[in-house]
Formats: structure tokens, C-alpha cells, sequence
């Protein structure tokens, strides 16, 4: 069985897609890079907690759930 060759506006969709997600991806790689990976699984920790105690209320949501998957990104960075 032969693979098809993936069509340029394919390629473009799925780049801008996944854009946002390489883009944390690449910063959570920066972020661990300059402090270490013991401080970065700190800060990941810290972020994970901050960010549960915003999401309790509605207003801190908005700023909890990204900080959340950050800290995700962040810890998943430092530990693999």
C-alpha cells in the first residue's frame, strides 16, 4: 500500500491549528531550559496549584484554566 502525498491546504490547516500548541510547547522548552528541571517542576506544581484555586471561583477561571495548562505543559517538558 502506498501513502498519499498530504496536499499543501491540508498542511496549512493543520500548521494553523496546532500553531498555539507547538508555540507553549516551545516556550514550556525555553522556561525549563533557563531555570533547571527540579525549579521548573516547582513552578509547575506552583502553577497547578494557583491555577485550581482560580478556577473555585468564576471570575478567576479565566486566568486559571490557562495557567493550569501551562503548568501542565510545564511539568510533562520536565519530566520527559
Amino acid at each position: 500500500m502506498t501513502k498519499r502525498p498530504r496536499s499543501i491546504p491540508a498542511r496549512v490547516l493543520r500548521l494553523l491549528l496546532l500553531w498555539p500548541v507547538f508555540l507553549l510547547w516551545r516556550l514550556a522548552t525555553v522556561t525549563c531550559n533557563a531555570i533547571g528541571i527540579i525549579f521548573c517542576i516547582i513552578v509547575a506544581l506552583a502553577l497547578l496549584g494557583v491555577g485550581y484555586v482560580l478556577i473555585s471561583t468564576f471570575i478567576g477561571a479565566i486566568i486559571g484554566i490557562p495557567l493550569m495548562i501551562f503548568g501542565t505543559l510545564l511539568l510533562a517538558r520536565a519530566l520527559y
